[in-house]
């Protein structure tokens, strides 16, 4: 798949339009009770994302190119890393 496709079927699958962020391609939305979210958008995440994913848990999905591979990655907020971080 080339990346808008990619772009295309995860807009489809999240009902999320998704914005561009230095390259990539980000969908960010926070979980609500009884399988509802709410979709973040560009301005949000600019002034607040990092909070967000603290405070409210946001998810991200981000595409991207790179040497002719498309990307997909999926983001969720970590409350303890003690475990694994160094």
């Amino acid at each position: 798949m080339d990346r808008g496709q990619v772009d295309r079927e995860v807009r489809r699958e999240t009902g999320i339009p998704g914005f561009r962020q230095d390259g990539a391609r980000l969908y960010g939305w926070v979980p609500l009770p009884e399988g509802q979210r709410r979709v973040v958008g560009r301005r949000e995440w600019q002034r607040r994302g990092q909070s967000i994913a603290r405070e409210e848990g946001m998810r991200m999905i981000l595409t991207n190119d790179y040497r002719g591979m498309t990307a997909i990655t999926y983001l969720t907020p970590v409350v303890d890393c003690e475990d694994w971080c160094y």
